[in-house]
């Protein structure tokens, strides 16, 4: 089985697979650049097998989803139903969203096809959390249950769940300030709290 990883070097779903081939003799090649629906006719697909993504920041096009349509997921750091889109995790924090991760199919629709697999995600000590730490956290039990999935070769019957709310870049880009200076390590609390007090003076 041939795969083409969507999505950074340094994903953790990249290197279970890698592992993974490795053990079956599967390849996987990856690309975290734009790919358009012309690459399924000049052979940039020939022999892939699978589509998976992790960390993708880019649309997929609907001439390549349809060529693997049943053969293709994303791993998505939110609960579809509630959070689709950019930074999952961040707007989880700031909008009291259920923390948690979605494996689904991808469709012309971000982070809207039908799922595979989920996971709400349980905040002990909130106060001690950091937006990185948070991240790790669900980015691990997402990488994880990826592994049993594939690994059982139980990547098939999805089923539909509530199409959640739709966040972009350019919110992401509106709201980051709350991030100041500390980036991903500043503290969730720290941040709801600026964001609350910004939002009351409004």
């Amino acid at each position: 089985m041939n795969v083409l990883f969507l999505g950074p070097r340094d994903s953790s779903v990249l290197a279970a697979l890698r592992l993974d081939a490795l053990r079956r003799a599967d390849k996987v090649r990856m690309t975290s650049k734009p790919i358009a629906s012309h690459d399924v006719w000049n052979g940039k697909f020939r022999g892939v097998d699978w589509l998976i993504s992790h960390r993708y920041t880019h649309r997929v096009p609907d001439g390549v989803l349809s060529k693997f349509s049943d053969r293709n997921l994303n791993i998505h750091l939110g609960l579809c139903g509630q959070h689709r889109g950019v930074h999952p995790v961040f707007f989880s924090a700031l909008f009291d969203y259920t923390y948690g991760y979605t494996i689904h199919r991808m469709t012309s629709q971000f982070d809207a096809g039908p799922v595979l697999s989920w996971g709400a995600k349980a905040l002990y000590y909130p106060e001690s959390h950091t937006f990185r730490s948070l991240w790790n956290e669900i980015n691990y039990e997402a990488t994880a249950s990826f592994v049993r999935l594939w690994s059982a070769d139980l990547l098939t019957n999805p089923e539909s769940k509530p199409i959640g709310r739709y966040h972009s870049k350019a919110e992401f880009d509106e709201l980051k300030w709350v991030l100041e200076p500390d980036g991903w390590d500043t503290l969730i609390t720290v941040a709801k709290e600026r964001y609350e007090n910004r939002a009351d003076r409004k």
